[in-house]
C-alpha cells in the first residue's frame, strides 16, 4: 500500500507520461478531421453570425424513437436554488436515492443501478472513473440553462453506463445579449446559508458565462427515530458546497467557433445518519473542456479536448474506510455530420478516454484507456412524418475487452398532434477501477455488462384555444447479463462477481394540461413509473433473489404538480409519491411508501434594468415521517426563503 509522499510522487511522474500521449494523440485528431476545413478558403466570408449546438444534433439524431424530457424555464426557475437531485425527483419519474440532506443522492433508471445512468456535461461523461457514479446532490440547478433527460440505453454514443438513460447538462450560448447579471440569497431554518451569483456578456462574436454558487448548511434538522419512537435534532451532519463554471464562447466566422468551458468544485460534508458513528467526505473537482465547431454547407463537426481531475476523500468509523483517491480523466473526441442527400445524414466519430486512478486502496497506480468508434445514419421520409435512425459502435480498451454496441429507431406522426416512437438497442457497462483493482477484493476478470433493451412510446399534443394538453405514455423491457455484484468470500472479503442476469420492465406516464390567457397562467402536471427489476439467473447458491424486486427500486412512484403564474406572482405546489422499497435482496424486510409535499412560492417586480424577486419553500408540508434509504434520516417540516437581484443592460448594437 503507498504511502501518501509515495502517491504524490508517482502522480507526478505519471501525469508527465500521460500529457504525453494525449498531446501525441490530439494532434493525431486534428489531423486526421482537418479534411473537414479543405476548400474553406474558396467561398466568400458573409460572417453570418449564428450558433450550431453539435450536442443538440447529437441528442436529435440518437433521440429518435425515444422520450426525451426537458425540464421547462419555469419549473427550473422554481427549483433554480435547489439541487439537480431534487428537481430530477420531483419533476420525473427517475427515483432518486437519496441517503439525507447534504449526502449523496444517485438514480435508479427504469431498475438500474446508479453506475447504469449516463452524466453528460456539455456532452461529456463525467461519471467517476472510480465508483462509476454522479452525486446529483452536489449540483444546483442555478450552474445550468438547459438540462434534458433521456430516457432509454444510448450505449452507441454516450459510451460505458448510458444503460438505463442519461442526464444532459448544458449552457446554451445565445449572442448579443449584453450584459446580465445578478445575485441570489437562501437562508434555511437548518442553517442553510447559500448565495448564487452569476453573469453574462455577449456581443455578436463573443459570448462569456458565469454561474456559481456557494452553500454552508449546519443541517440541524428535525427528524423522527423510528427505533426510539421520538423526536431528534440530526447535528452531526454540516456540510458545505462551493462551484463555479466559467466558459467562453467565440464564433471566429460563419464557419468556425470555439467554446472553453470550466467547471471549479468544492464539497466537504458529514453524513447524516441514525446512530453513534461520523462518516466525512471531500470532494474536490477541476473540469476544463475545449470544443472547436465547425459548420460548412452540408457539413457539422467538433473537435472535444477534456480533462478531468477528481479528489475523493473519505473516512468512515463503523467501517473503518480511510481512503484517500486521485482520478484523471481525458477525453478526446470528434463527431462528423454529412447530409449526403436532401434527407440523410451520416455521422462518423471516435473517442479515446483515458482514466487513472492514485489512492491508497490499489496496489499500485492503476488505468483504463478505451477507443472507440461509431458510425451511423438518420433518413426522414413521407415528408418529415416518418424518422429513422441507426447508429454501430465498437470499443477497445485496453484490458482487452471489446463490446460493441448499436440502436435503432424510428418515430412516425400518422396524423399532426400523434408521435409513435419505437427504439432497440444493446447496451453494456465497463467495470469501474474499483471494481477491477480494489485491494482486497478487485476481479481483473471481469466482463462487461451487456444486454438489449426495447421501448415504445405514444406522445399527443393538442391546442384548444388558450388550453394545451399533452400526453404521452411509455413502455420500456430491458434484459442486462453479466450483472456485476459484490458478493462476500470465505474469509469475509466481498469481491465482485458476473452473477446474475436481470430482466427490467415497465412504462412510464406523463399528463400536462396548460391553460394561459393574458398575464394568468394555470399549469397542472403528472409523471409516473411503475418498474418490475428482478434477477432470472444467478451463479450463487441458494440465491433467494430469483424473480424479486432489486433492493431500493420501488414498483411504483409518481410525481404531481399544480403552478398557477398571475402576472409576476407565481405559487406552486408539488406531490411526490415513492411505493415500498425493498432493503434486502429476499425482499423480506422493505420501507414504507411515503408522501412528500413541498409548497413553493415566488414574486419578482422589475424596475426599468432590474429585477428584483423573493421567493420562499415550505418543504414536507405534511410533516411526513420517511427514509429513502435505510437508516439515512430524513427531514420533518422546514423553510427557505430569500431574495433575488439580477440587472440586464442589453447590447445597443
Amino acid at each position: 500500500m503507498l504511502s501518501g509522499p509515495e502517491v504524490i510522487k508517482k502522480q507526478k511522474k505519471l501525469n508527465k507520461n500521460i500529457y504525453k500521449k494525449v498531446n501525441a494523440l490530439l494532434r493525431l485528431i486534428i489531423c486526421l478531421f482537418a479534411s473537414t476545413n479543405v476548400g474553406y478558403a474558396q467561398f466568400k466570408d458573409t460572417l453570418q453570425l449564428y450558433e450550431v449546438n453539435i450536442n443538440v444534433v447529437k441528442l436529435n439524431t440518437e433521440g429518435i424513437g425515444k422520450k426525451v424530457q426537458a425540464i421547462d424555464s419555469l419549473t427550473r426557475e422554481l427549483f433554480s436554488n435547489q439541487t439537480l437531485a431534487d428537481l430530477i425527483s420531483l419533476n420525473s419519474p427517475v427515483f432518486i436515492k437519496n441517503y439525507g440532506p447534504g449526502s449523496i443522492s444517485t438514480t435508479s433508471f427504469r431498475g438500474g443501478n446508479a453506475q447504469q445512468t449516463a452524466i453528460l456535461w456539455n456532452g461529456l461523461n463525467i461519471q467517476n472513473s472510480m465508483l462509476g457514479q454522479f452525486d446529483l446532490s452536489s449540483v444546483t440547478n442555478n450552474l445550468f440553462n438547459d438540462l434534458l433527460i433521456e430516457h432509454g440505453g444510448s450505449g452507441s454514443t454516450w459510451g460505458s453506463g448510458s444503460v438505463g438513460g442519461s442526464i444532459h447538462l448544458n449552457n446554451k450560448h445565445v449572442m448579443n445579449e449584453g450584459i446580465k447579471t445578478g445575485i441570489q440569497y437562501m437562508y434555511g431554518n437548518t442553517g442553510l446559508n447559500s448565495v448564487s451569483p452569476h453573469f453574462s456578456y455577449s456581443k455578436n462574436k463573443l459570448s462569456i458565462k458565469l454561474n456559481s454558487f456557494a452553500i454552508r448548511n449546519n443541517n440541524h434538522f428535525n427528524y423522527y427515530d423510528i427505533y426510539s419512537e421520538t423526536y431528534k435534532t440530526q447535528k452531526q451532519s454540516a456540510y458545505e458546497n462551493f462551484q463555479i463554471i466559467p466558459e467562453i464562447k467565440y464564433l471566429i466566422n460563419q464557419n468556425h467557433s470555439l467554446t472553453l468551458s470550466t467547471w471549479f468544485a468544492k464539497n466537504n460534508r458529514n453524513f447524516p445518519s441514525i446512530g453513534n458513528y461520523k462518516a466525512t467526505q471531500t470532494d474536490a473537482n477541476n473540469r476544463v473542456s475545449l470544443n472547436w465547431s465547425y459548420y460548412k454547407n452540408k457539413f457539422t463537426s467538433t473537435v472535444k479536448a477534456a480533462a478531468l481531475l477528481d479528489e475523493l476523500n473519505y473516512k468512515d468509523s463503523i467501517t473503518k474506510i480511510d481512503s484517500r483517491s486521485k482520478m484523471s480523466n481525458y477525453i478526446l473526441e470528434n463527431d462528423f455530420f454529412y447530409n449526403w442527400r436532401k434527407n440523410q445524414v451520416m455521422n462518423f466519430g471516435c473517442n479515446y478516454t483515458y482514466n487513472q486512478a492514485v489512492t491508497n486502496n490499489y496496489s499500485d497506480t492503476k488505468d483504463l484507456g478505451r477507443l472507440a468508434a461509431i458510425i451511423g445514419n438518420k433518413g426522414t421520409y413521407l415528408k418529415n412524418k416518418l424518422i429513422y435512425k441507426a447508429a454501430f459502435r465498437i470499443e477497445k480498451t485496453s484490458t482487452g475487452q471489446m463490446p460493441y454496441t448499436y440502436n435503432s429507431g424510428i418515430e412516425y406522426a400518422p396524423v399532426k398532434n400523434l408521435t409513435l416512437k419505437i427504439n432497440g438497442a444493446k447496451l453494456y457497462r465497463l467495470p469501474t477501477l474499483n471494481d477491477l483493482y480494489w485491494n482486497p477484493g478487485g476481479n481483473i476478470n471481469l466482463k462487461p455488462e451487456e444486454g438489449y433493451s426495447t421501448d415504445g412510446t405514444i406522445e399527443f399534443e393538442k391546442q384548444y384555444h388558450e388550453i394545451n394538453l399533452l400526453v404521452s405514455a411509455s413502455a420500456f423491457d430491458k434484459v442486462i447479463t453479466n450483472w456485476i455484484l459484490w458478493v462476500p468470500e470465505p474469509g469475509g472479503i466481498a469481491t465482485p462477481k458476473n452473477i446474475q442476469r436481470v430482466w427490467s420492465r415497465g412504462s412510464e406516464t406523463s399528463f400536462q394540461l396548460t391553460f394561459k390567457q393574458n398575464k394568468f397562467l394555470a399549469q397542472l402536471k403528472f409523471v409516473s413509473g411503475y418498474v418490475i427489476s428482478t434477477p432470472r439467473k444467478t451463479q450463487l447458491e441458494n440465491d433467494n433473489s430469483i424473480d424479486k424486486q432489486l433492493i431500493y427500486t420501488p414498483r411504483y412512484n409518481y410525481n404531481t404538480n399544480l403552478n398557477v403564474r398571475y402576472q409576476n406572482f407565481v405559487i406552486s405546489i408539488f406531490h411526490q409519491y415513492v411505493g415500498y422499497r425493498f432493503t434486502t435482496s429476499d425482499n423480506s424486510e422493505w420501507l414504507e411508501p411515503y408522501h412528500y409535499v413541498t409548497l413553493r412560492g415566488m414574486y419578482h417586480h422589475q424596475l426599468k434594468n432590474i429585477r428584483l424577486g423573493i421567493f420562499a419553500n415550505l418543504n414536507n408540508l405534511l410533516n411526513a415521517n420517511y427514509q429513502v434509504i435505510n437508516n439515512r434520516p430524513m427531514p420533518l417540516q422546514n423553510v427557505e426563503f430569500g431574495i433575488s437581484i439580477n440587472f440586464i443592460n442589453p447590447n445597443k448594437s
